[in-house]
C-alpha cells in the first residue's frame, strides 16, 4: 500500500510538472521572443504581393504568398519580403527610429524585395510613371 502511495504522488507531481510547463510564458531567449517582426503597409491603390518567406517558393505556383489590400497592412507578424509584377514599380519607405520616413527605394517589376525588422509604407505604381523613376 505504501508503494502505491508513492507511485500516485509521483504521477501527480509528474504531471503537475507538465502542466506548468505548458503554461509557462517563454523567456526572452526562447523561440518566440528571437522571432523578427515587421509591419507593412500598402500606402498606393494598387494591391502588393506580399511573402512569408524569401527562401522557399509560395504554393499555387503564385510569386507571393497574400495581396496586401490598398490602405491595408499585410497581416503577418513578420512580413520577408513583398512582390511587384511586370509593368510596375515599388516605392519602399521604412520609419526611422527618431520618427520620420527614410528616402524612397525604387524596386522595378517583376521582381521579389526581401524586407527587414522595420515598418514599411509601400505604394506600388503602373509604369511609365515618373515616381518610379525619381523620389
Amino acid at each position: 500500500m505504501n508503494q502505491t502511495r508513492k507511485r500516485s504522488h509521483r504521477a501527480a507531481l509528474i504531471a503537475a510538472t507538465v502542466i506548468t510547463a505548458g503554461v509557462l510564458p517563454l523567456s526572452s531567449a526562447g523561440t518566440a521572443a528571437a522571432q523578427p517582426t515587421n509591419t507593412v503597409l500598402n500606402t498606393g491603390t494598387i494591391a502588393i504581393g506580399a511573402l512569408k518567406s524569401v527562401t522557399s517558393a509560395p504554393p499555387g505556383g503564385r510569386p507571393y504568398d497574400d495581396l496586401i489590400p490598398p490602405g491595408r497592412y499585410s497581416g503577418y507578424p513578420f512580413t520577408a519580403g513583398v512582390y511587384v509584377g511586370e509593368g510596375h514599380c515599388l516605392r519602399i519607405r521604412y520609419v526611422l527610429s527618431g520618427g520620420g520616413l527614410s528616402p524612397v527605394e525604387r524596386v522595378q517589376g517583376p521582381k521579389t524585395e526581401p524586407l527587414g525588422s522595420l515598418h514599411y509604407e509601400i505604394r506600388a505604381l503602373r509604369k511609365p510613371n515618373a515616381l518610379c523613376d525619381r523620389d
